[in-house]
């Protein structure tokens, strides 16, 4: 077993970003959902929506980061 962490250890640092690539997208999710939430909030009470909200839900595809 030590043999095999010892020649394959930098395997380590990809399944790192793996990971944090994954939460940051599951992160982006909820802060997507929960801005949607509150749009449909906005909506059923017959106001209406802030420009910024909107900008601010589509910002990331936007600039393309």
């Amino acid at each position: 077993m030590e043999d095999l962490f010892r020649s394959y250890w930098w395997l380590l640092f990809p399944l790192a970003w793996m990971i944090i690539g994954g939460f940051r997208g599951w992160l982006d999710y909820q802060r997507r959902r929960d801005n949607l939430d509150l749009i449909k909030h906005f909506a059923d009470s017959g106001k209406d929506i802030p420009a910024g909200l909107i900008e601010k839900l589509g910002g990331r595809a936007r600039t393309g980061g």
